[in-house]
């Protein structure tokens, strides 16, 4: 916008007088309030009153028509009531970040389900909304059961005083072997018992 309110100046004024910044500054605050219409109006109205000839007044009636066309996209004051941004710059910086930064990479195939899935995820993250949108899941149940005891019958009374089998006992306990690997493991210490 502000491109086309300094053509519009530059008909009005020599370029690099201070008083066309001033201008341009002064049309930029009514579009700003709502006025672009207005604005717009103001243009042409200066235009014809001062008498410009066509080629000095084809940048004022550029941004008249500008102003005129672009009326519904230029709705700053609502826009700056409800908090959103009126800078591009923003939006296009934004959409580098999340978008480009992530679907430009080399060799990636994206469908539209999968890419909008990461977009949504990016955003949420972009914003600090993620934690909000995925809680953590809960805590992990506590056993509701005591650890089961293996009956000291398994094995031979000689083989369960040594170190070997309290270590055994503890993989018995904890890691829920079934009774053919208890008797496997039994007969093996039981043979490494005899050969030493």
């Amino acid at each position: 916008m502000l491109e086309y309110l300094r053509k519009a100046a530059w008909s009005f004024f020599s370029k690099g007088e201070p008083a066309a910044e001033e201008w341009v500054a002064d049309q930029a605050r009514k579009i700003l309030h709502g006025n672009a219409s207005q604005v717009a109006a103001g243009i042409r109205r200066r235009a014809t009153t001062y008498g410009y000839s066509p080629a000095e007044r084809a940048g004022a009636g550029e941004c008249a028509r500008y102003l005129d066309n672009k009326r519904d996209h230029l709705d700053y004051a609502t826009a700056l009531a409800k908090g959103w941004p009126i800078a591009t710059g923003i939006i296009e910086g934004a959409c580098r970040s999340i978008v480009k930064d992530r679907m430009d990479i080399t060799g990636a195939r994206w469908s539209l389900e999968g890419a909008e899935a990461i977009l949504k995820l990016r955003a949420l993250i972009a914003t600090g909304d993620f934690d909000d949108y995925w809680p953590l899941p809960p805590p992990p149940r506590a056993r509701t059961h005591p650890p089961r005891e293996i009956p000291r019958n398994l094995c031979p009374r000689s083989l369960t005083s040594s170190p070997q089998w309290s270590r055994t006992l503890q993989r018995l306990r904890f890691g829920g072997w079934t009774p053919t690997q208890r008797e496997r493991t039994c007969r093996r210490r039981l043979n490494a018992r005899r050969t030493s």
